[in-house]
């Protein structure tokens, strides 16, 4: 199934809204995860900022702090 950005921000937004109801589905988690990933690298990939890198190097600077993901 394909579908764009707008559909997958609703489907993490409700398995969110799950989750602080306390009705948790690793299955549903899981799949927000994997959209949660696809969104990010599509806009890594847009971004300036991080042309000379990839993915992978972003994300672990952004994890170690070295990159902040907000803006300042």
């Amino acid at each position: 199934m394909n579908i764009n950005e707008r559909e997958r921000l609703e489907y993490i937004h409700s398995v969110l809204q799950e989750c602080s109801n306390r009705n948790i589905d690793t299955a549903m988690i899981s799949q927000a995860l994997e959209y949660v990933e696809i969104i990010r690298e599509q806009h890594f990939k847009e971004d300036e900022t991080y042309k000379d890198e990839t993915y992978s190097e972003v994300c672990d600077k952004l994890d170690s702090g070295e990159y902040y993901s907000y803006d300042e």
